[in-house]
């Protein structure tokens, strides 16, 4: 498992447990791993849907 997929995996779980600032923590995390590594992701289009997976519109 990388540890973009762990910090995926752990944003998914703070989220069904209701811990949401610690969620935004993680997003804020995986936005600076994305922007280290260059890659185009668009954080402000992304939404979790009713069990707590994350996706884009």
């Amino acid at each position: 498992m990388t540890n973009k997929e762990f910090l995926l995996k752990e944003y998914r779980n703070a989220l069904r447990k209701g811990y949401f600032h610690y969620a935004w923590v993680i997003l804020q995390n995986l936005q600076k791993k994305a922007s280290r590594e260059k890659l185009n992701v668009e954080f402000s289009n992304l939404y979790v849907d009713e069990d707590g997976f994350l996706f884009s519109i």
